[in-house]
């Protein structure tokens, strides 16, 4: 190898980067115009280039920033300097170009395929940031899957248990919640989803924006209702029955900032939120104390020390039913309410 060729081909790198000045271009152009060996070894280093930037943009998927940077200057800079300069030797490099982007496209699709999956403990609230920007808390025993990258056209995430959304912002890309067997579009705003597997009841509260809650009605067909800030939506999936009313907001959501807010709510749904937050299922024995309603806020106190102060505002029992006779729900401890 002569010392020239051997001092072009250490520029082969930098000039598909980018990275050489006018002077040094023209230099490795008229290098590269002068055999057929000279392109074949210009499209091996373009070949070479290619694959190294999606390595390394491939290892870079849970830096956002990082990857923005990197996929960014793959478009701005690399492709189309690159698909430019080669114009002149394109049957030389072809192949290797080919080869190439096919990889690109492939570790992209790989990316946008990859499901990650979030899931909060027991008693704990988690919080995520989704690659969009939108912001997600998760509730006690809730879990949400969502792909590392959004296609084209929608943002669609699933949900098992309850979450709050603080949703981006995105009028090309709708954001689609599957929970269980209905979904709740939208575009921007913030709602409080509730669909635990062990309960056929899916509560959606709406804050802000507007959402599109859609499912199967009680005679199987495929309908949509909208929502309005301050209006819960409760769809029983077992009967296909929906009703929609007003409510205080700071009930459904108080749960993600570690609280439990009462404001003479009925016993059922408190029952609920405070079952959510303890993993485990208040079974009402006595219909008659569904009547009951209470107001209050806890914050960090234990489960016990709460139904000990239900107990001491009502004639109301709880009951922890002892693990040889009770069929657990979905892990959850069952407490009877007499």
């Amino acid at each position: 190898m002569t010392p020239e060729r051997k001092n072009i081909e250490s520029l082969l790198t930098d000039y598909f980067r980018g990275d050489l000045s006018p002077l040094e271009e023209s230099v490795v152009e008229q290098w590269i115009e002068k055999n057929t060996a000279h392109k074949k070894s210009a499209g091996e280093a373009s070949k070479l280039n290619f694959l190294c930037e999606s390595l390394f943009m491939d290892r870079t998927t849970d830096s956002r920033g990082a990857y923005k940077k990197v996929s960014s200057r793959i478009r701005t800079a690399a492709v189309h300097r690159a698909l430019t300069r080669l114009q002149k030797f394109a049957a030389v490099v072809a192949i290797p170009l080919v080869a190439a982007s096919i990889y690109l496209f492939s570790s992209l699709q790989h990316q946008q395929n990859t499901v990650i999956e979030v899931r909060a403990n027991t008693g704990m609230v988690s919080e995520v940031t989704l690659p969009d920007n939108t912001t997600v808390w998760l509730n006690s025993n809730s879990s949400l899957k969502y792909p590392a990258r959004f296609g084209q056209g929608k943002r669609m995430v699933e949900l098992s248990g309850e979450a709050f959304f603080d949703v981006a912002e995105d009028a090309k890309k709708k954001f689609i919640v599957q929970a269980r067997t209905a979904q709740v579009e939208v575009y921007g705003t913030e709602f409080n989803i509730e669909a635990y597997p062990d309960s056929q009841e899916i509560h959606t509260t709406l804050v802000s924006g507007s959402v599109g809650f859609r499912y199967e009605n009680s005679v199987n067909q495929k309908v949509i209702t909208h929502m309005e800030p301050n209006q819960q939506l409760s769809y029983n999936s077992a009967t296909g029955s929906l009703s929609l009313r007003y409510v205080d907001t700071a009930f459904n959501t108080a749960w993600k900032e570690g609280k439990v807010v009462l404001d003479d709510t009925p016993l059922a749904d408190a029952l609920r939120v405070i079952g959510n937050k303890y993993n485990v299922a208040f079974v009402i024995r006595n219909d008659s104390l569904r009547e009951n309603t209470f107001t209050g806020t806890f914050s960090y106190q234990t489960l016990d020390m709460i139904l000990h102060h239900f107990t001491l505002s009502s004639d109301i029992c709880f009951r922890k039913t002892p693990p040889e006779n009770r069929a657990e729900i979905y892990g959850r401890e069952i407490i009877e309410v007499n």
